[in-house]
């Protein structure tokens, strides 16, 4: 049965950022319900875009609608350019709090990706091996290190050809045991041989035309019943798959 943690952190990002008044009122209208949580950000983000919308307890603390729907639009869009595309799949080693998998979570919700987030304080050999094969997914997003644990280190053990890879070279990574991943992406500000950094992915508005924003560009027809969060079990097994729907009626 699926833990009620595992669930808390597959939909943790569009809990905080609008409230369930907020969700239903955009989901009565055809044309958000046809964009997805993506548009329903959207609109809640254009009727009060400076209202405060994540705190957290260190680093940036406290961050707006509209700063949440500018730093996923721009990842949105550098993921897509980058390959990404709807049906994707993207695993995440990163704590519930972390902004870092609220920006991962708005980016899904607009790519139409599904995103399986896998409980980082239960992070051993066998749950990321469980969600490396049942998920297939085509990019691993983590941060370094999770309190004193190097998450770097354990995936080297786990992924031996990661650090063999030169990420600068063009070539997508390529593992025998999971061939499904071609991106291993970290969070933090240091370079770490073999993975991407997340900070470089970005893809920031450069225009002044809303129309124009790599984003707006790439971003795929999506409706209510478009798959988006992988449920996972404690153990990284698979449970389910909620869509868009299925995610509002359990924010």
């Amino acid at each position: 049965s699926l833990s009620s943690s595992a669930n808390k952190l597959s939909i943790s990002g569009y809990n905080r950022f609008g409230s369930q008044v907020e969700y239903k009122r955009c989901f009565t209208s055809s044309s958000q319900k046809e964009g997805g949580i993506g548009s329903m950000l959207d609109a809640i983000v254009a009727e009060t875009p400076k209202k405060e919308a994540l705190q957290y307890p260190s680093g940036r603390k406290k961050w707006s609608r509209s700063d949440i729907k500018r730093a996923s639009d721009a990842l949105a869009a550098g993921l897509s350019d980058g390959g990404l595309k709807p049906g994707d799949t993207v695993v995440t080693l990163l704590d519930e709090n972390d902004v870092d998998l609220h920006m991962m979570q708005f980016t899904a919700a607009k790519l139409g990706l599904q995103l399986a987030v896998l409980d980082i304080n239960n992070l051993n050999a066998s749950s990321l091996q469980n969600v490396l094969v049942e998920c297939q997914p085509v990019m691993l997003l983590y941060a370094p290190f999770h309190g004193d644990t190097d998450i770097t280190k354990f995936l080297y053990e786990m992924i031996p050809e990661l650090p063999r890879h030169n990420k600068d070279c063009g070539i997508p990574f390529r593992s025998v045991q999971f061939p499904a991943l071609k991106r291993v992406v970290h969070t933090g500000f240091d370079d770490i041989k073999g993975v991407e950094n997340m900070k470089y992915i970005f893809l920031p508005d450069l225009s002044t035309e809303d129309a124009k924003h790599p984003c707006t560009l790439y971003q795929p027809a999506l409706t209510d019943k478009t798959p988006l969060c992988i449920n996972l079990k404690a153990d990284g097994s698979k449970v389910d798959v909620l869509s868009h729907a299925d995610v509002l009626s359990k924010s």
